[in-house]
């Protein structure tokens, strides 16, 4: 299994910490994010990671070595990606195109949790969620009833789901997810001037995958 770690955001609401260091890279309790993240994951799934594909905004020698350390720690092939842009989570994602092949987990740096990894071999892909209070602040899922689901919303304005993506997904054919990506970026299919992860999910849905939700 790949594992890519989008961390190019500007991390604005953790100001002025992140103003010296990429919010991934705070260190909580001793460890960074970013260190967290990469544990749980080795720790709590059962497929093995062969590479790990982090997406950071532009060139940096300090911030590379420290995320090369952190994949050889765990055994892992790293691989550096650059978003120079803030065209939104698809677009970042697709920039790791070139490890997106066969099973991909895609977890993106500001996820800090604590939950099994277990991924139904029956299915085409999961999307992690969480019930919440305020949906309307989340891109968010609805299910059929049988516990599949049949919609992806990004800040829906009327309640439609409580269930909230909380930045976790799993494809089972990576290279899927790379054409439905492409698709979008070359159509310039946006949601608010971005291209949307929930876009493409619902594009794949439309072309009868199955994705299920694995709550936290």
């Amino acid at each position: 299994m790949n594992l890519i770690i989008p961390m190019a955001g500007r991390g604005t609401r953790l100001r002025p910490q992140t103003l010296i260091t990429p919010k991934p890279l705070i260190e909580i309790a001793g460890r960074t994010i970013i260190q967290r993240i990469v544990d749980i994951v080795s720790k709590k799934s059962k497929n093995k990671i062969k590479n790990i594909g982090f997406i950071i905004q532009k060139q940096d020698t300090k911030v590379e070595e420290m995320l090369k350390l952190i994949g050889n720690q765990n055994n892992i092939n790293v691989h550096i990606f650059y978003q120079t842009e803030a065209l939104g989570t698809a677009h970042a994602i697709y920039c790791a195109k070139k490890i997106l092949f066969g099973p991909v987990l895609i977890v993106f740096a500001d996820t800090l949790f604590d939950t099994k990894l277990i991924i139904p071999e029956m299915t085409d892909g999961c999307v992690f969620v969480k019930e919440v209070e305020n949906p309307s602040a989340y891109g968010v899922v609805k299910l059929n009833q049988s516990g599949e689901i049949i919609e992806f919303i990004e800040k829906p304005k009327e309640l439609i789901s409580n269930l909230a993506i909380v930045g976790i997904y799993y494809f089972k054919d990576g290279t899927l997810l790379v054409d439905e990506i492409k698709y979008i970026l070359d159509k310039n299919i946006m949601i608010k001037g971005e291209y949307q992860i929930t876009t493409v999910l619902e594009n794949l849905k439309n072309k009868n995958l199955v994705f299920v939700p694995h709550k936290i």
